[in-house]
């Protein structure tokens, strides 16, 4: 087929056409992608510059989630330190409370003269024995109130005690001659107080140690002797309360010898009670007493875990103990009693009160108990166990009364074959018994010896040759919530975790900051266990060691909050580069579009003009064309 030949002007005009609609295609392309190179044919140099660009655009924003994760990981532990801080102030605050608790110490001593001028001071708190002190002749001491004398042993937790020696030897002795006389808020420990009583007679509220009309008495862990040289000599009690109220505590032995003499003197309205105590007694002479409950109501409570052992040694008309006008009470705890003459005397409106879970032994060589115009009761729970070598075993007269719940053990044992029970003039509780045959029957009350049931031999050598027991106090501390405290504190360090890096335990977190990591920050961590900031002070024996570990914890909590201003430098240092990157990255992408986007208005105009000159090319090609079609008029 013949090729088909164009005039000039048509073949023209279908070149412009042609090109017009290549313009409008590319024109196109521009506006559905928005760019004007969208190869690199377009424009090679901007087409690579821009994919430069959005390539590092593209790394950086990688990182920015790299350093958004470093610095959660900073919060975590900056949040951790703000609460372990806490932790440390709390613990602060034990050691302060426990400290101010405690009665400062006035002054350590080691001879008379330290030790009176350390009282004359008139300080209140513990005045510390270093050694043994022998006083002068006739010195007495006499605290002030608040005042306290221990041995060095009640603050290093040891049982060792300290001995002041008495040396008295007057004519006539009255109550502000005596040796030892303490005050309000007093308390005795880990002590080993004796008296050498040459000569001279004491009046019955005169003692060795006294409290008179004095509160918050507290006296533990110390032996009181008080040795009469003369057997004409008369003297009174080791230890004696008068109008007072006191806590006996701990191991306390006491030894009282000479005409009259009581161990352990509690009268006048007093009130003394034990607590968790082991008291050894042990008397001897002529009318001398272990125990003396008298006068105006006094009371003498054996109460919580006690256990109170006396032997009233030989001499003529002894008691191993005596109430009178006063009251006696024994509840959960153990009273044994042996005398080489009357057991108990519970006469003159006394009250004995055997209370629950309690226990009395008593093994007399006359009278194991004299009730005489006095009350005794005698709880369901109780176990009362009397003995009697010589006479009878319970003797109830003048009106006495006697009260036994129903349940409580009782047994009256007489060696002798006389009466276990002898009633003159009684009041039983009716509801019980009617007669002092039925009483005696309700009773267990054997003929034979049944010694073998308590092992008084036992009780005489632990009076004598006194043991150590756990009950023995020390100064205490509130060091278990101390404890407590810094183990929450190294829990908290422990979990501070986060993505598996732990700063406060010693770890580094490295932040990059640029594509290459020649630009980078290492967030060093630290080691803020509690032995690691010097918190090594985890017992509290003495008030040294509380002090010792308040001045840790104020190291301590400096440490955190240096460390915690590290950790926030840092967490600056990671949110500035984290700005900085995230505005660079919208700087690179920026610039990668002005190197390829497209001018969208220009384009749109570029589309309206290529419109136009398409239609007029198509026009034009129309009449380019008219002169070919006049030959068709021609047939």
């Amino acid at each position: 087929m013949a090729k088909i030949s164009l005039t000039a002007s048509m073949r023209s005009n279908l070149l412009s056409l042609q090109k017009t609609n290549s313009l409008m295609d590319l024109t196109q392309e521009r506006l559905s992608t928005g760019k004007k190179v969208n190869s690199a044919i377009d424009n090679p140099s901007s087409f690579y510059t821009a994919r430069s660009l959005n390539n590092r655009a593209s790394d950086l924003d990688a990182l920015l989630d790299s350093m958004g994760q470093g610095i959660q990981t900073i919060k975590a532990a900056t949040t951790a330190i703000e609460t372990a801080t806490s932790f440390l102030e709390q613990a602060k605050a034990v050691a302060t409370q426990s400290q101010e608790k405690e009665k400062p110490i006035i002054a350590r001593v080691s001879n008379e003269t330290e030790l009176l001028t350390a009282i004359s001071s008139g300080k209140q708190g513990y005045i510390v024995l270093e050694n043994d002190i022998t006083m002068s002749t006739n010195q007495s001491i006499k605290l002030q109130e608040g005042q306290s004398i221990v041995g060095k042993g009640f603050l290093e937790k040891t049982t060792e005690k300290a001995k002041i020696t008495f040396d008295i030897d007057v004519d006539e002795y009255n109550i502000e001659d005596s040796a030892l006389y303490l005050a309000d808020n007093s308390m005795l420990s880990h002590l080993d107080i004796s008296a050498n009583v040459k000569s001279g007679g004491i009046p019955d509220d005169v003692g060795l140690v006294v409290a008179h009309e004095k509160k918050g008495i507290k006296i533990q862990n110390i032996n009181i002797n008080m040795n009469v040289n003369e057997s004409s000599v008369q003297c009174n009690a080791a230890l004696i309360f008068k109008s007072s109220e006191a806590v006996l505590t701990g191991d306390i032995n006491i030894y009282a010898n000479g005409v009259t003499a009581r161990a352990l003197h509690v009268y006048n309205a007093s009130n003394v009670k034990t607590e968790n105590a082991k008291i050894n007694i042990h008397s001897d002479g002529d009318h001398s007493r272990g125990i003396v409950v008298a006068y105006e109501n006094a009371f003498f409570g054996i109460e919580k875990g006690s256990e109170v052992n006396i032997w009233n040694d030989d001499g003529i008309a002894g008691y191993g103990l005596h109430t009178h006008f006063a009251t006696t009470s024994i509840s959960n705890s153990n009273l044994n009693i042996i005398s080489a003459n009357i057991g108990i005397l519970n006469a003159a409106g006394a009250h004995f009160y055997a209370g629950e879970n309690s226990q009395i032994n008593v093994n007399s060589s006359i009278d194991s108990f004299l009730n005489d115009d006095s009350k005794i009761s005698i709880e369901n729970s109780a176990v009362l166990f009397l003995e009697s070598l010589a006479h009878t075993t319970i003797v109830n007269q003048n009106g006495a009364d006697i009260n036994v719940m129903e349940g409580a053990q009782i047994t009256l044992n007489d060696s002798t074959g006389s009466n276990c029970f002898y009633l003159s003039d009684n009041r039983i509780n009716e509801s019980r018994v009617l007669s002092a045959e039925n009483f005696a029957n309700e009773m267990v009350c054997t003929k034979e010896s049944i010694q073998n049931s308590v092992d008084w031999d036992s009780i005489k050598d632990e009076i004598l040759s006194p043991s150590t027991s756990e009950r023995t106090s020390f100064q205490d501390f509130n060091i278990s919530q101390y404890q407590k405290i810094l183990a929450q504190y190294d829990d908290l360090i422990n979990d501070a975790k986060y993505k598996g890096v732990n700063l406060l335990k010693n770890e580094t977190l490295k932040i990059k900051f640029n594509e290459t990591g020649s630009s980078f920050l290492d967030v060093v961590g630290k080691d803020i266990s509690a032995a690691n900031i010097g918190l090594t002070t985890t017992e509290w024996t003495t008030a040294e060691d509380v002090s010792r570990s308040i001045g840790e914890l104020t190291s301590a909590i400096g440490q955190l909050r240096a460390f915690s201003g590290e950790l926030g430098n840092n967490y600056s240092i990671v949110m500035n580069r984290q700005d900085f990157t995230e505005n660079l990255i919208n700087i690179l992408t920026e610039g990668a579009d002005k190197l390829t986007l497209a001018d969208m208005n220009e384009e749109s105009a570029n589309m309206l003009a290529l419109q136009t000159r398409q239609q007029l090319a198509i026009n034009a090609l129309s009449l380019a064309s008219q002169a070919s079609q006049g030959v068709l008029k021609l047939f």
